[in-house]
């Protein structure tokens, strides 16, 4: 079968009137459910936050679910997560030990008691929530699979170059054979995964999230005044190389000079990671420790906050196969200027929402421009607080069952829902266009 870029029925990017597939609801023979990440809480980043919220989503909507991970940290009965957009569902964590082994052998090491794990846990369905060094996930979903448990597994990384390593694993494992639903977050990393997986279709399941909690409460509010002669830049992100954080500290010093002398340039950086050291060094040496602020990892409360009190969303990634701190500034009505080859691109349509760049120089460009031009900050603004979010977590969650149903449905040889499979459509004209 000819590989194929696909989404599986409603997922807010055709929001035609007639779409049977979102009163299903959760699958009624769905009760029990095993998320798999390799990383998760106290570690905090985009795979660990989405996973989060999956689960509380999913307990609120009826679900039982454990979250399975190799991130340090005890094992708990019972966990009321952090302030989350998605609700207060209680889930339960289970993590592999792997303290006197490195990330990688995890599942080697443990391979017995993560079957267990699967066996005792009765589950209907595993999610697998995987990025390019995702052994323990992996790992999962070739056990889950071959004991005959539905399983889905999504990728939440750029593979980029990796994907050479794809039909070298195939050979090792066969995976282009498991009876699995392989997803991905956006457009971009499915169309690059499905390039190297010709026997099988990719399907689209994007990142959820919950839009009344990161709007303003009055859009007059989503700039501040005409004549305020500070621009407040944010930034959310893990402190790691593939985030280029040292690269947004250099185009927002070079955006700096570029501005009238009377016009103030702040940014705060939120997040933490292996890279902070060196970024404030890094400040530091280029003179601007009064311009930008590290000020590490903050609750969402906190970074809703920080996004309310700021002007424009900035973030210089190459490799964000989603971007969720984006779209949660672009649901505070803060325009973003990014990367037009991430996958951000999916929900920020150059003009409307922000403005993307195809490298540094453009960034820089943009950035000066946005800054300089309050009307377009405005325009920029209004919209993205009145847009729909096609990303909220309402359609997410529906998205989610019909594809568990799907994996249900292959698991046991049937097919899938009829009519559930079609071609990505554009997520707007603007963004059609420049694509």
């Amino acid at each position: 079968m000819a590989s194929s870029v696909v989404t599986r029925g409603h997922n807010g990017f055709d929001a035609g009137p007639t779409n049977r597939l979102l009163s299903l609801g959760r699958p009624s023979c769905l009760r029990r459910v095993l998320l798999v990440t390799d990383t998760y809480s106290p570690k905090v980043g985009g795979i660990e936050t989405h996973v989060g919220a999956l689960a509380r989503q999913l307990v609120a909507a009826g679900v039982d679910v454990d979250v399975l991970t190799a991130s340090p940290g005890a094992s708990r009965a019972s966990r009321r997560g952090e302030p989350d957009p998605g609700g207060a569902g209680q889930y339960r964590e289970l993590r592999i030990d792997q303290r006197f082994v490195p990330l990688w052998a995890a599942i080697f090491v443990n391979s017995r008691r993560v079957g267990r794990v699967i066996d005792d846990g009765a589950y209907d369905l595993v999610h697998v929530h995987a990025g390019i060094g995702s052994p323990l996930s992996y790992g999962v979903a070739f056990m889950s699979q071959a004991r005959g448990v539905p399983t889905v597994v999504t990728t939440h990384s750029v593979w980029g170059q990796f994907t050479r390593l794809l039909p070298i694993f195939d050979a090792a494992f066969g995976w282009t054979s498991w009876p699995v639903m392989f997803t991905a977050v956006s457009r971009q990393t499915v169309q690059r995964i499905a390039g190297r997986f010709a026997e099988r279709d990719v399907a689209l399941l994007p990142n959820g999230m919950d839009t009344k909690f990161w709007r303003r409460d009055n859009e007059r509010d989503t700039q501040r005044s005409v004549g305020s002669r500070t621009i407040e830049i944010v930034s959310v992100m893990r402190l790691q190389r593939r985030k280029r954080p040292h690269a947004l500290v250099k185009i927002i010093g070079e955006v700096a000079d570029r501005v009238s002398p009377g016009v103030r340039i702040r940014a705060t950086i939120i997040g933490d990671g292996p890279r902070r050291a060196s970024l404030q060094r890094q400040i530091g040496r280029l003179g601007l420790d009064g311009t930008i602020r590290l000020v590490g990892w903050r609750n969402p409360e906190g970074v809703r906050a920080a996004l309310h009190a700021s002007d424009i969303f900035a973030i210089a990634s190459d490799f964000e196969a989603f971007g969720l701190a984006a779209l949660e500034a672009r649901a505070a009505g803060l325009p973003v200027v990014a990367k037009r080859d991430s996958g951000i691109a999916e929900f920020i349509a150059h003009g409307r929402n922000g403005l993307l760049a195809a490298t540094d120089d453009d960034m820089v460009s943009h950035l000066t421009a946005m800054i300089k031009d309050y009307d377009a900050r405005l325009r920029i603004s209004s919209a993205n607080m009145r847009d729909d979010c096609r990303f909220d977590w309402a359609a997410m969650l529906d998205l989610h069952f019909e594809t568990y149903r799907s994996a249900m449905a292959m698991t046991n040889g049937l097919p899938t829902v009829d009519g559930a499979v079609s071609a990505i459509p554009a997520a707007d004209p603007a963004q059609a266009a420049q694509q």
